[in-house]
């Protein structure tokens, strides 16, 4: 039974992996009452249609079979991503691998700081251009184009990292950052 007040549409179908146990998935494989189902929320035409055939059930279960997957292992591959962005940050700030070995041997090991203008992402260290072309005029269709790969390039980069670009590469002034979370929120659908 639909627990949401969805104001944006009548026909939906969400899921909780939270809430789901491996056994509540062999018995929505098996036995097609899906109302009763504590980790599903849909109107119940939906939710009719949906545990008709048995392929349906099969990928709604697999579907959520996979998202809770995908959450047990978040956190080592949370951890192996904070890995593969700090290792070539820390060979940026040390010069190089060479470097960074005669550093660490003499104790002037340098670590690079994630808030600041030369901290960049795994793709921003995997290409470290920058600059806009000097070629093309400022207003042209070329520029604008040539300036929004650039932008969409430094937009996952952190505020020091984007301010430093945009004020001292491209001597734009710098209006404002917005910085935005990566949460779905029902809330922000109710009109």
């Amino acid at each position: 039974m639909s627990k949401t007040n969805m104001k944006f549409c009548n026909s939906y179908f969400l899921v909780d992996p939270t809430k789901a146990s491996v056994f509540d998935l062999i018995l929505l494989l098996f036995f097609p009452n899906l109302i009763s189902a504590r980790f599903i929320d849909s109107p119940p035409d939906t939710l009719n249609s949906a545990r008709r055939s048995f392929a349906s059930r099969w990928m709604i279960a697999l579907a959520i079979f996979l998202q809770k997957v995908l959450l047990f292992i978040r956190t080592p591959l949370a951890f192996i991503g904070r890995i593969v962005t700090y290792w070539p940050n820390l060979l940026t700030a040390n010069g190089g691998f060479f470097n960074l070995i005669l550093n660490l041997l003499t104790g002037k090991l340098v670590k690079p700081d994630e808030s600041s203008a030369t901290y960049a992402s795994f793709l921003g260290c995997t290409d470290r251009r920058v600059e806009l072309d000097q070629k093309i005029e400022v207003g042209t269709i070329e520029y604008k184009s040539m300036l929004s790969m650039m932008a969409s390039k430094i937009a996952y980069e952190n505020k020091s990292f984007i301010t430093s670009v945009v004020e001292n590469t491209w001597k734009v002034n710098f209006i404002f950052c917005l910085f935005f979370s990566r949460v779905f929120c029902l809330s922000c659908f109710n009109y």
